[in-house]
């Protein structure tokens, strides 16, 4: 006997099965996002699955960061039940626990005519760089993340860098075990600062935010010797195009993973000359 599919809030085992597939998707998430992901969900959001015949059938995530603005991710349907309409009864939900916010996601290339359908529309390519960098000095500007508070990093994001005050998500985010992080001041002003955090394979750095490219350069040369030459990959606006050159002067090296940025309402006013790393694309 057939059932009709049920949607459930994943609890902490069936999150790891989010991230298990999201790894064999290619998506290379972070050793910890399981856990950083439930933690910052829980309050402000959901992570969803869809169940059929009592199978798990497919994951996805709705992150509520504000009152005016949520995020859309980890959609995934088994392999073998795609197409039967279990994404879109997800979607639906997400929808519907999003309420009137801005939406925004970054998907996969081959999904974008999906998502158009459900009244996304496209902002922005989102290029991968891989480098493998020797470690080398730190500029004396840099210094621990650690250094600085919660709300002063909250601040510095709300200088056209994301769209909201994601109190709650930035939290878990910086306290993710093994996760390392640097930045910039100048007379006690933040200038940028960056996280870099382990992978399936190697290192992601995400947030990179930086007020000028030589900042990002020294924020992203302090990154970088965390992974000893492990490969890092980084996420970056393609509208920032004096990123990509400071990434290929570095020796990044581009990639073919791609995403699109895309919004179901409108594309807020960020500056993208300062955004030189995404901070997740599982969530914002």
């Amino acid at each position: 006997m057939k059932h009709s599919p049920e949607i459930i809030t994943l609890n902490k085992k069936e999150t790891q099965f989010m991230f298990d597939w999201a790894s064999q998707e290619g998506w290379n998430p972070g050793l910890r996002d399981a856990s950083t992901f439930f933690k910052a969900a829980h309050s402000h959001g959901a992570l969803l699955g869809i169940k059929q015949n009592n199978q798990l059938a497919g994951v996805s995530a709705v992150f509520n960061h504000s009152h005016l603005f949520a995020y859309f991710g980890l959609y995934i349907v088994h392999p073998n039940l795609r197409g039967k309409g279990l994404g879109f009864e997800m979607t639906r939900h997400r929808l519907h626990l999003a309420g009137y916010r801005n939406i925004a996601l970054d998907g996969v290339i081959d999904k974008c005519p999906t998502y158009r359908r459900t009244g996304f529309r496209a902002a922005h390519k989102n290029l991968r760089f891989c480098f493998r960098q020797k470690p080398g000095p730190t500029s004396k500007n840099v210094v621990a993340l650690s250094d600085m508070t919660l709300i002063e990093l909250l601040d510095y994001e709300q200088q056209e860098l994301f769209p909201c005050r994601r109190k709650a998500y930035l939290k878990a985010w910086l306290t993710q075990k093994d996760a390392v992080g640097y930045c910039s001041l100048n007379n006690h002003k933040i200038q940028g600062y960056g996280v870099i955090r382990p992978c399936i394979e190697g290192y992601k750095i995400g947030p990179l935010f930086a007020d000028t490219p030589d900042i990002a350069r020294e924020i992203l040369l302090a990154l970088l010797s965390e992974a000893r030459e492990a490969p890092v990959y980084c996420d970056i606006p393609e509208p920032n195009e004096t990123g990509v050159q400071l990434f290929q002067s570095l020796g990044g090296q581009k990639t073919n993973f791609e995403t699109i940025r895309m919004y179901n309402g409108y594309e807020p006013d960020l500056d993208y000359r300062r955004i030189f790393g995404q901070t997740s694309l599982e969530a914002g």
